[in-house]
């Protein structure tokens, strides 16, 4: 009885599926669907063991020419353009507002820095990643300057004799394009007639967009003339000089000055411009100016230095333009040398290297001269000059080496500067004080180096190498 009703249930599951295959084949070839009108219309599938051909012969139809039934590429590629464009038009028009969130209390890597000639407790600092920032408080506060927010990337700053500012763009020290915190290319330079308050862009400095080769693409160094209102601009690709106020430039000279980078503009109390050409590799030289600030002759073999060199650095003594330094950045990026010339970059003396526990451009884990490598003369005393890289120290010839610095940062250390320094300016409204600009923002000492003072309270210029948001909202 148990075998014979088994027998009858394997017999009906056997007809339902023979009956559910022919109903599923009946369905896959003829459809009816209900119109509006409640007739019905029947479709057929005159297809159904249609493979992948079917489906690249649709796609072939969906994009093809409607005349020739091919593809056109051209016309492919302008069609997937024009809705790439509308995307982005769209997302612009979405007028997305953006909230400052910090933090307020740290900068960033920090490589220009101006001290108003007319009043000396206003200055202007340029981040590389964070735009321009001006302080009329000697530090102690900050807001950001307008004009130039589209470009961020600040890399140098000069204020000619009639007191006009000039804000170069684009940080040509730093790998761009890199990942972290890599260097940008900029947008040439900009000019600011009303102390800083707001700036304009120079259109003679456009440079090709995102393209790093490009002259106005890396504004290095900036310098003003003593005696008159003209410009030198050091770009990627030669030294350029205004005298119309930024409105046009021509090249210093020819040959190596039009075609190498520019890394470093030092001008003395008489006019004479030194120059440092060439970065990294290849040919780096010293380059020197009449008075007049013409006339540029490659004096290089002064110095007397005949070893490798990545970057070369100057400083000319506020006091005495006889009184020049220049620091080198050798093949390893650590201190090739610090050279003092007392008669304007004619001879040379050598006062001191890198070796042993005296590293100043190095760290536990490599020398980086090429990227940090700052010089100052102090404004009082020539024969004191002030060396940034990693640490910051001090030369006198009395006295020799003394750091300034101790890389511990604690609220109870009155000695802490952020590691990198990439700018020493004295306040020449108080000698006794001076700035540096770091990878950490600013810092201040108002005793000629004795003890230091962070001063980037609201200097948001701070570099991100990344950002999470929690479910909380919390962000980091």
């Amino acid at each position: 009885m148990i075998m014979k009703k088994n027998t009858y249930i394997f017999l009906g599951i056997f007809a339902c599926m023979i009956t559910a295959t022919l109903l599923f084949t009946s369905i896959n070839q003829t459809r009816t669907s209900s119109n509006v009108d409640g007739s019905s219309q029947t479709m057929t599938n005159t297809h159904p063991n249609q493979d992948i051909n079917g489906y690249f012969e649709w796609l072939s139809a969906r994009r093809g020419d409607a005349i020739t039934g091919e593809i056109n590429l051209k016309q492919y590629y302008a069609a997937l353009e024009a809705t790439e464009a509308s995307r982005r038009t769209n997302s612009r028009a979405l007028s997305l507002d953006w909230i400052e969130l910090g933090p307020n209390n740290v900068g960033g890597r920090t490589r220009a820095l101006l001290i108003d000639q007319d009043d000396n407790s206003t200055l202007l600092a340029g981040g590389v990643g964070g735009g321009l920032w001006k302080s009329e408080t000697s530090g102690t506060s900050w807001f950001q300057v307008s004009g130039i927010d589209d470009f961020l990337t600040v890399s140098s700053i000069c204020q000619a004799k009639n007191g006009d500012i000039y804000v170069g763009t684009g940080e040509g020290l730093y790998t761009n394009f890199g990942n972290g915190a890599g260097g940008l290319p900029g947008n040439g330079i900009y000019k600011s007639t009303d102390g800083g308050d707001t700036f304009v862009h120079l259109s003679a400095t456009t440079p090709v967009a995102n393209k790093i080769t490009e002259r106005w693409a890396h504004v290095n160094a900036l310098a003003a003339s003593p005696n008159s209102n003209r410009i030198y601009a050091g770009t990627e690709r030669g030294l350029m000089i205004s005298t119309d106020g930024g409105a046009t430039w021509i090249a210093a000279s020819s040959g190596t000055l039009t075609t190498s980078t520019i890394t470093d503009l030092a001008v003395g109390p008489d006019g004479t411009v030194h120059a440092s050409v060439g970065y990294l590799s290849g040919s780096i030289k010293y380059f020197r100016s009449d008075k007049n600030g013409d006339n540029f002759t490659d004096v290089d073999a002064n110095i007397g230095y005949s070893g490798s060199r990545e970057r070369i650095k100057f400083a000319v003594s506020p006091q005495d333009e006889d009184y020049v330094y220049c620091a080198i950045a050798d093949g390893s990026s650590a201190l090739g040398g610090l050279f003092k010339s007392k008669d304007g970059g004619d001879t040379w003396t050598k006062l001191g290297q890198g070796s042993g526990s005296f590293t100043p451009l190095c760290n536990a884990a490599t020398c980086q001269g090429y990227y940090d490598l700052a010089l100052a003369v102090d404004a009082e005393d020539k024969n004191r000059v002030i060396l940034g890289g990693v640490e910051l120290w001090a030369y006198t010839d009395l006295f020799g080496w003394d750091q300034l610095d101790l890389l511990i940062q604690s609220n109870a250390n009155p000695y802490y500067v952020h590691a990198d320094k990439h700018v020493i300016l004295y306040n020449p409204g108080n000698p006794s004080m001076f700035f540096v600009g770091t990878d950490g923002g600013m810092f201040i000492t108002t005793n000629n180096g004795g003890t230091f003072t962070a001063t980037s309270r609201e200097y948001n210029t701070v570099q991100f190498y990344s950002v999470a948001a929690g479910y909380n909202g919390w962000v980091m």
